[in-house]
């Protein structure tokens, strides 16, 4: 395999610029175990310069920035045709002897220059088929503010006295003082170090190699030397000082879809991916760089509601606010919300997360997201890993620089990956602490890895550290709280039989798919339920609900569905007050032990133990087949505000240590003396609170309910 390709190669001149004094290709020293420079890849180019023509071969060296980034030299793909072939050597010193791959599309630095002097001298290369990580195969590190005076080292399979090496060479080298360089080469571009060499020399075909510190940090990109002023100071590309660059061409190279450059006639879409949490029905959160540049008319489609991508509900934004003090570079204030066209509909596999100032971050967190998979391709289906928060210290320790309001996480067992990044780092099972921003990756097996874009990256069986956003309190459209509300004990029905479970089938609209989801109600007679006015709102003509009562078992009691509904004429979705509506039953029920109705009160005792019952999500995110129950204590009104800061008039609120209200348990009856309604579930504020819920309470709207329950009776 060596000797064909070298057959192929043919030995490349020097291009030269300056009559003929800097040298363009630039290695030989000691030789290699692949093992110390794992990061190696060869390049082998045979650029077409233009369609129809003969190739020109040559090679060069390369870094590996991930599974499917490389870091080179601009000037080893320069006047190269985007459809030149490519080939890619990792994993062995010997040329040509480990895996194989091509590259896919390459992306030189847009301001590269070799007029004069030879300035932005960087590109990125893709590969076509993931690179497989091993102890022979890994990838350097990058850093904005790499630690440049370090002994450093350099490998290549550059120039020897004979020809190409077939053999990984290294050379030792340390980078000088700035006013150093200017003395030795009389002048430095803009973006450049150079370094000295103590053993060996950087020779032709080593162009694109990594300068690299602490045997994985790269802090420069073999580019030139000037072989008039010396033969051992060599000028390499700054990665530090382009560290923005890399960061954007990464992601304008990995986007699923061509990413189009801006022309003169104005901007072309650039397609990609990215997560989000819902807030509320109308808000998402996500990180500012999947927002980042982009223009009012730019199209962000939204897909809630199942696992496989673009299979749930699908929505449109109908805007977005980014971050104003986000900043690309060092990744501070990573935060974007996103409105939605419409609403999101929710029901169990449509909900929010919540939000609290003080969370609590140090217990075992989850994110999930559709990112790029170990195929190289976009996940068809969401998959999730474990994450533990560091502590600030450890972070800090760990990275040496930590963005203002970020935290980080770790986990052995998986890792976010491109696509990843706006996804929500979640505490049990509900708590948003953070967003996922980007990640910096190193060594494997024992150093945490550092950013190379801000796209989250992943190294495959290796620990990996992603550094999560931390949730800011969002209160965007009053969506800080939650509608959508019990967990506790089993329950008989012959105690709880006036509860009614609701199936509801609602058309918000005749040209889209009706919205399903879950609610509670309370039989007042035979004709008539009291439910929550969230649980009918919006739903027009050709809406149906099921009603099922008299069994424990969802759905195996009496059946029935709903004439007609009445919600409260001032409900307002986001205050949530006013959450209130009756429903008028087709037919009759027919009442006997297990069916029975409540009592109400314009004036009903609301100390003394209450219960609440319900259908509602259960802990393993499902709703729960039988009907289960908890014991609530009403809460002073001043307490009650003190805790939750805003409580609505005609609402009571109500806890208790051993249950709570879930999501599918709206409109359910807050029970007193084991007949007595003095409320409904209408939603609680788990960033306050996981307990603590918000009824409405039937004694302030008794006369609602009387002129509502004549209306729909004369109907």
């Amino acid at each position: 395999m060596a000797t064909s390709l070298i057959a192929i190669i043919s030995l490349l001149s020097f291009l030269a610029v300056c009559d003929a004094e800097i040298q363009m290709y630039v290695m030989e020293g000691s030789y290699a175990n692949i093992s110390k420079f794992p990061y190696s890849a060869f390049l082998g180019v045979q650029c077409v310069l233009a369609p129809g023509k003969d190739p020109t071969p040559w090679i060069c060296g390369s870094s590996i920035l991930n599974q499917q980034l490389l870091l080179t030299a601009a000037h080893c793909l320069e006047d190269c045709i985007k459809e030149s072939p490519i080939t890619i050597s990792v994993g062995h010193e010997r040329l040509m002897q480990g895996a194989i791959g091509t590259a896919h599309s390459f992306i030189m630095h847009e301001n590269y220059n070799d007029d004069d002097d030879v300035m932005n001298d960087i590109a990125l290369v893709r590969v076509k088929k993931r690179i497989q990580f091993n102890s022979k195969v890994s990838r350097v590190a990058l850093m904005r503010k790499p630690p440049y005076y370090e002994a450093a080292i350099i490998a290549g399979w550059g120039f020897d006295g004979m020809g190409i090496s077939e053999r990984l060479k290294y050379a030792r080298k340390r980078v000088l003082k700035k006013h150093k360089c200017l003395k030795i080469l009389g002048s430095l571009p803009r973006g450049t170090i150079c370094a000295d060499s103590s053993h060996g020399q950087v020779d032709s075909g080593d162009s694109g190699s990594a300068l690299v510190v602490r045997g994985y940090i790269q802090v420069g990109v073999v580019s030139y030397k000037n072989a008039v002023f010396s033969q051992s100071v060599v000028v390499y590309t700054d990665t530090g000082y382009h560290y923005a660059w890399i960061a954007n061409a990464a992601i304008k190279l990995m986007c699923h879809k061509q990413c189009v450059e801006e022309d003169d006639d104005g901007y072309e879409p650039t397609s990609y991916l990215c997560g989000s949490s819902i807030l509320n029905q109308h808000i998402l959160l996500t990180a500012a760089h999947c927002l980042f540049s982009c223009t009012p008319e730019s199209v962000v489609t939204i897909s809630v509601g199942h696992v496989k991508m673009m299979s749930g509900a699908i929505a449109t934004a109908h805007s977005f606010l980014s971050h104003s003090k986000f900043d690309e570079v060092d990744t501070i204030n990573d935060v974007a919300v996103v409105r939605v066209r419409g609403r999101l509909r929710f029901n169990r596999n449509v909900s929010r997360v919540a939000l609290m100032r003080k969370p609590p971050y140090y217990e075992k967190a989850f994110v999930a997201g559709w990112g790029i998979d170990d195929y190289d391709t976009v996940s068809e289906r969401l998959k999730f890993t474990e994450q533990y928060v560091w502590k600030a210290e450890r972070c800090i320790k760990t990275f040496r620089e930590m963005p203002d309001g970020t935290i980080c996480a770790y986990s052995q067992r998986g890792y976010a990956d491109q696509g990843d990044s706006g996804g929500a780092l979640v505490v049990r099972g509900y708590i948003q602490v953070g967003i996922v921003s980007y990640k910096e990756p190193k060594l494997p097996h024992t150093r945490p890895f550092t950013a190379v874009t801000v796209i989250a990256y992943k190294m495959a069986t290796m620990p990996v550290v992603i550094i999560f956003l931390c949730a800011y309190l969002v209160n965007l459209c009053n969506g800080d709280m939650e509608p959508f509300i019990v967990d506790g004990g089993f329950a008989k029905i012959s105690n709880f039989p006036y509860i009614a479970f609701l199936h509801v089938k609602c058309v918000y609209s005749h040209n889209e798919e009706p919205s399903t989801y879950i609610c509670g109600s309370s039989i007042l007679n035979q004709h008539l339920l009291l439910t929550a006015a969230h649980c009918v709102h919006g739903c027009i003509d050709g809406s149906v609900i099921t009603i099922s009562v008299g069994h424990v078992t969802l759905l195996e009691g009496a059946i029935a569905t709903a004439h007609s509904y009445l919600a409260h004429q001032d409900y307002d979705e986001d205050v949530v007050c006013n959450d209130i509506a009756l429903i008028r039953v087709k037919g009759a029920l027919k009442l006997n032990s297990n069916v029975s109705r409540v009592a109400l009160f314009q004036k009903p005792p609301y100390d003394g133990k209450a219960f609440v019952a319900g259908w509602g999500i259960d802990n393993f995110d499902d709703i729960s087949k039988k009907l289960k129950y908890t014991e609530q204590y009403v809460i002073n009104r001043n307490k009650c505000v003190k805790l939750l800061k805003r409580v609505p008039k005609g609402t009571i609120c109500a806890e208790s240590n051993l249950g709570y209200a879930e999501r599918g348990d709206s409109g359910g009856g807050l029970i007193t003396r084991g007949y007595i309604q003095i409320g409904l579930v209408s939603y609680k504020f788990p960033m306050i609170s996981k307990s603590v819920v918000v009824y409405t309470d039937v004694g302030h709207y008794y006369d609602w309910i009387m002129n509502a329950a004549n209306k729909l009776c004369i109907k």
